[in-house]
C-alpha cells in the first residue's frame, strides 16, 4: 500500500510537470523545454572508466592516460550532444481522435515532419511496445499501437518518443500529449447460427411500415380496364388482339420497411453481451451496404446507410 501510494504521488507530481512544460497539443515542435536526456547504462559505464582513467593519470603523472580520458570526454559530449540535435526541431502531428474495438488493438497515425534526417526514433504509449522509426528525412507516419479493454471514452494518454541515436551513450526522450481521446466500441461477437431473436413488435411509426408498394414504373403489377385519358403506352396491345378487350398494364414500386437492430430484441447473458451482439450486427449490416436503424430505448439513430452511419451506430453502442 505504502510503495504504490508513493508510486502514484510521484506519478501526479510528474503529470504536472509534463503537463506545464509540455501541454497538450495536436501539433508539437520539440525544444529544449520539450527534451530530456540521460545516460544510458552503457553511458555511465563509459564515465566511470573515463573517470578512472582520469585518476590513474593523475595519480601516476602519466600524460598519455590524461590525453586519453581527456578524448574519452570530448567523445562523451558529441555523442550527447548529437543525441539531442537528432530530437531537437522534430515536429509531432496528431490531430485525428481514434477509435476501436475493445479487447482489440487499435492504432494512433502520427506525423513525423523534419527538415534533415533523423535516426532511431521510436513511439510508443506507456506499458505498450514501441514502434521504431530507423531512418527517414523530410516526414514519415507511425501508428503507434494501443489497447483498451472497456468500452467507451477512453484518454490515452501521452506518446513517449525515444532515441538512443549517438553510439548508445544517451537516451533522449520526450512525452507528447496530443490529448487523444479514443471511443471504443463493444467487443464484437458473432451470433451463434442457431440465435433466434425475440420477438419484437413496434409501432409503424418507430419501425416504418411494412412491405408496400406505390404507383410506378419498376415493376409489373396488374392489368385494368382502360380509362379514358390514360396514355396509349400502356395498353396491352397482345390482349386486344386477342379480343381480350381493351386493357392497360399497372406498374408499381416495392418499398421495403427499414431494418432495425433494437436492444430489447436481442437475447444475451448480459449488457455487455448485447452490445457485443448489436456490433456484429452493425458491421454486418454495413458490409452488405444494408439501411438499417439502432433502437438502445431512449437513443435511437435513425435508418441510413454508409460508413458515417456506421461509426454513429458503434458509437451510440460504446457510449451507451
Amino acid at each position: 500500500m505504502l510503495l504504490s501510494s508513493i508510486k502514484a504521488s510521484i506519478n501526479k507530481r510528474l503529470d504536472k510537470f509534463l503537463t506545464a512544460r509540455i501541454p497538450a497539443s495536436s501539433t508539437k515542435t520539440l525544444d529544449s523545454k520539450s527534451i530530456f536526456i540521460f545516460p544510458t547504462r552503457f553511458g555511465f559505464a563509459y564515465l566511470f572508466v573515463m573517470v578512472l582513467l582520469f585518476l590513474l593519470g593523475t595519480n601516476y603523472r602519466n600524460n598519455v592516460i590524461i590525453l586519453f580520458a581527456y578524448l574519452q570526454a570530448s567523445f562523451f559530449i558529441t555523442a550527447m550532444m548529437l543525441s539531442y540535435y537528432n530530437m531537437k526541431g522534430l515536429v509531432f502531428i496528431c490531430r485525428s481522435q481514434p477509435n476501436s474495438y475493445a479487447e482489440q488493438q487499435g492504432h494512433v497515425s502520427v506525423k513525423l515532419v523534419s527538415d534533415r534526417a533523423r535516426h532511431n526514433i521510436a513511439l510508443a504509449f506507456a506499458d505498450y511496445r514501441s514502434v521504431p522509426v530507423v531512418h527517414f528525412d523530410q516526414e514519415t507516419r507511425v501508428n503507434v499501437p494501443y489497447q483498451v479493454n472497456k468500452r467507451g471514452v477512453h484518454s490515452l494518454g501521452r506518446i513517449k518518443a525515444a532515441s538512443r541515436f549517438g553510439f548508445g551513450l544517451f537516451t533522449t526522450w520526450t512525452w507528447i500529449d496530443f490529448g487523444l481521446q479514443a471511443t471504443v466500441y463493444p467487443k464484437i461477437k458473432q451470433l451463434p447460427q442457431h440465435y433466434v431473436m425475440k420477438d419484437f413488435n413496434r409501432s409503424e411509426q418507430q419501425q416504418g411500415e411494412h412491405i408496400h408498394s406505390k404507383q410506378g414504373i419498376d415493376e409489373f403489377a396488374e392489368l385494368k380496364a382502360y380509362v379514358q385519358g390514360e396514355p396509349l403506352s400502356r395498353v396491352s396491345w397482345k390482349h386486344l388482339a386477342r379480343g381480350q378487350g381493351k386493357l392497360t398494364k399497372h406498374y408499381q414500386d416495392a418499398i421495403s420497411h427499414d431494418n432495425w437492430l433494437s436492444l430489447e430484441a436481442i437475447a444475451g447473458r448480459n449488457l455487455e453481451e448485447k452490445l457485443s451482439f448489436l456490433a456484429y450486427l452493425v458491421n454486418q449490416n454495413h458490409l452488405q451496404n444494408m439501411r438499417f436503424g439502432l433502437d438502445l430505448g431512449k437513443h435511437k439513430v435513425e435508418p441510413e446507410q454508409g460508413s458515417a452511419h456506421s461509426e454513429r451506430c458503434l458509437t451510440a453502442l460504446a457510449n451507451y
